[in-house]
């Protein structure tokens, strides 16, 4: 049981472990995504009998029209650069990419199930991740001749003389305004001391029918081929997942890692039971280990000829500050060593820290604190690679994609987040979890594993037309993106990026 404790509270785990569900269809790499994803719910019997299930998932084309259950059938549907879920009437799909397919089935797994548990009234109505005070102006730009993304001066000044800037919203409603969108949260005192002074009313009443919308997924599609170096840091809920899609996505392409070099980073000693519910690459066995060594390990056995080196340690201020890429000019690079599960390889030195970000060809940040996530950034910038960033928490997640010169987390986020070191991944504020459920971390570590295969795939530019920023909100099971050739969110920085950053963060 305490294997699903955190999940308690996001869940009625008693409703989930209850649920009827039954498959109709033959594909057998959703069928297999389904059960994983059941099992890490913690569902005790999945798939039921189709006579006595009470939710149907019918999978890919396969035929099934019921009108009388047509409140209790969804659809999931491979596409030709994704997955979507839609009624039992829509057949329109497509064959993903072999390298592309693995993650695809995860992703499209999760939104199926997370459907169910949302139309069962699975979920529990309070789950507060974090309080904030939400601050909209209204701005009439009937006079600017210029294009509402030039808008970007508009900054509060925070008491401990930060600047957090206001995201620009055009208003759709033909009155030729734009909003502008800012939040302040529990970091700012006089926040804090505001809703400590306020009730929280609960005016969610109970859910009635739910009616399934169409949810897609969509990134380029990818077929060339893969190679290099990529640095994960972080291998627990968002890094399992990413590390598993990505290498399952190999192996599913006829690779086996030769040409493929990962450095995994995470300081967490211990591997705890309840991880497992939302860590696909750890079980009983990895209880009171490590999980980089333990990551590395799963993954060189998906992966046998790859080449994989672990660190448990931070990446914080000393790692960027040993970061030179002088010490490669006219040198030729020295191959990142075959995993070695000794205790040498627990701690990397500086130099060979150096060796691994600046090989690189992206960081994917799978991290728990904010200002950890700067520090990546701020190393993304310096050695001139994307930074795969993502986060989940109760029934949300989303996914930046920031690739230098262009935009830094600083820029999109403000400094204070510099400052935020607040870990939010696996503990409780008082009774509210702050964990995500196994649907956000898969999802979005699933898109976090896909995107790291763009990075490193010959195909030019490939990463570059991904969209910059994606948003899931697990409770309407609804995704929305900014695509890649939006001005929004970025503003501009005073300096350079990586000049930029490392200021915010030595203000510390």
């Amino acid at each position: 049981m305490s294997r699903f404790l955190r999940q308690e509270g996001l869940v009625y785990q008693n409703k989930v472990e209850a649920l009827k569900i039954a498959i109709i269809g033959e594909n057998q790499n959703l069928k297999n995504a389904l059960q994983q994803i059941s099992e890490q719910l913690g569902i005790s019997k999945f798939p039921y009998p189709e006579n006595e299930a009470d939710y149907k998932i019918i999978l890919d084309k396969a035929e099934y029209f019921s009108e009388s259950e047509e409140n209790n059938c969804l659809r999931l549907l491979f596409l030709h650069d994704g997955v979507k879920l839609t009624d039992i009437y829509d057949t329109n799909g497509g064959s993903p990419s072999l390298i592309q397919l693995p993650a695809f089935a995860m992703i499209g797994a999760s939104l199926a199930l997370q459907e169910v548990i949302r139309r069962s009234n699975c979920i529990r109505r309070v789950n507060i991740v974090n309080k904030q005070i939400k601050i909209e102006y209204r701005i009439d730009t009937s006079g600017y001749e210029g294009n509402h993304s030039e808008l970007r001066d508009f900054q509060m000044a925070g008491p401990d003389g930060s600047f957090i800037p206001f995201k620009i919203m055009p208003l759709e409603d033909d009155s030729g305004h734009i909003k502008l969108v800012s939040s302040l949260d529990l970091s700012n005192q006089e926040v804090n001391e505001i809703l400590e002074s306020t009730e929280l009313l609960d005016m969610v009443q109970p859910q009635q029918e739910i009616q399934t919308s169409v949810v897609e997924f969509r990134v380029p599609r990818q077929t060339g081929m893969v190679s290099g170096s990529a640095a994960i840091v972080g291998s627990g809920g968002l890094g399992s997942w990413a590390l598993y899609a990505a290498s399952k996505g190999l192996q599913n392409a006829g690779c086996s890692g030769a040409g493929i070099e990962l450095a995994i980073f995470d300081p967490d000693m211990n591997v705890e039971p309840h991880n497992l519910n939302r860590q696909i690459l750890f079980n009983q066995k990895d209880l009171g280990n490590p999980k980089a060594p333990a990551a590395a390990k799963k993954i060189k056995e998906i992966l046998p000829y790859s080449d994989i080196l672990f660190g448990i340690q931070n990446i914080g201020m000393a790692e960027l500050d040993s970061i030179d890429l002088k010490v490669h000019n006219g040198e030729e690079e020295s191959k990142i060593e075959e995993i070695d599960l000794g205790v040498e390889l627990s701690i990397l030195s500086p130099q060979t820290i150096n060796d691994v970000f600046s090989r690189s060809k992206a960081i994917v940040s799978c991290v728990d604190n904010l200002r950890t996530r700067v520090i990546l950034s701020a190393i993304s910038s310096k050695v001139n690679i994307p930074l795969i960033n993502a986060g989940a928490a109760g029934w949300s997640g989303q996914l930046d994609i920031i690739i230098p010169p262009k935009g830094c987390m600083i820029c999109r986020y403000g400094e204070g987040i510099a400052r935020n070191k607040k870990i939010v991944s696996c503990q409780e504020d008082n009774e509210i979890p702050v964990s995500s459920i196994v649907t956000s971390t898969s999802i979005f570590g699933a898109i976090q594993g896909l995107a790291l295969l763009a990075s490193l795939s010959n195909e030019s530019d490939l990463l570059q037309s991904w969209p910059k920023q994606l948003f899931w909100g697990g409770r309407s099971n609804n995704i929305s993106v900014v695509p890649e050739d939006s001005s929004f969110p970025f503003s501009t920085c005073d300096t350079t990026h990586e000049e930029h950053q490392i200021s915010a963060l030595q203000t510390v």
